[in-house]
């Protein structure tokens, strides 16, 4: 009876109550999906990085060249032999070229980047909303707990004007 009462004075119905509930598992579902999302771009700004570092090309060139010269000189009287022998090597020529594609990686890390930023203001925004729902529930309990005292001081007064009435 007391309880009848008390929801006929706040017209309050189960039906608020499950929208409020709605609202609030909605808002968590969301939030779960945000947080997700969040992940998977940063799992692909990684990926990203990772293929894209600088490519190193090392080429190897060696040069040998190699001249021998050998004389020869024969004089009648006494047998003379000279000989000379040259020998001239060059070697190894080291050539680093580094080529670097980063130019379309920076973009799509900084879009991914501004992405992620925007995920993490809606997510904001939602537990702003998850904290706005929660105090306005804390308002309705307090207004239902000040009508419940009220409730309470007019049934006293009806028990104190039956003790009078006696």
């Amino acid at each position: 009876m007391l309880e009848q009462c008390v929801l006929q004075e706040v017209n309050y119905t189960p039906a608020a109550d499950i929208h409020i509930k709605n609202i609030f598992t909605s808002a968590y579902v969301n939030s779960i999906i945000n947080i997700i999302n969040i992940i998977i771009i940063i799992i692909i700004i990684i990926i990203i990085i990772i293929t894209t570092t600088t490519t190193t090309t090392t080429t190897t060139t060696t040069t040998t060249t190699t001249t021998t010269t050998t004389t020869t000189t024969t004089t009648t009287t006494t047998t003379t032999t000279t000989t000379t022998t040259t020998t001239t090597t060059t070697t190894t020529t080291t050539t680093t070229t580094t080529t670097t594609s980063t130019s379309i990686t920076t973009t799509t890390t900084t879009i991914l980047l501004l992405l992620l930023l925007l995920q993490l203001l809606l997510l904001l925004l939602l537990l702003l909303l998850l904290l706005l729902l929660l105090l306005l529930l804390l308002l309705l309990l307090l207004l239902l707990l000040l009508l419940l005292l009220l409730l309470l001081l007019l049934l006293l007064l009806l028990l104190l004007l039956l003790l009078l009435l006696l």
